[in-house]
């Protein structure tokens, strides 16, 4: 579902919850860009996976993880390693 708005909206408008990952965008900003594309095609939710993997030179997790929370995704699903150093700042204060 990487691509999950690439379709004209189709999937999102299913009786299911798309997830959009967000690490088949190159920047940050274009995250920003799918994200807005996505909410222009459906009122539907849908959420975003942010995947954590270990690497020499790892991609701005926090920058991308900025753009989720600014954008307001009320879905966050990571995978790979311990997401714990992010998990608070994605968290809505209680």
């Amino acid at each position: 579902m990487g691509w999950l708005c690439r379709d004209g909206g189709r999937r999102l408008q299913r009786r299911r919850l798309g997830i959009l990952t967000a690490l088949t965008q190159p920047t940050p900003e274009a995250l920003g860009d799918e994200i807005r594309r996505c909410r222009d095609m459906t009122d539907r939710p849908f959420g975003v996976n942010l995947t954590l993997l270990p690497s020499i030179n790892p991609p701005p997790y926090a920058r991308y993880l900025d753009v989720i929370i600014e954008s307001g995704v009320k879905v966050l699903e990571t995978a790979g390693n311990n997401p714990k150093e992010h998990i608070a700042r994605a968290r809505p204060p209680a």
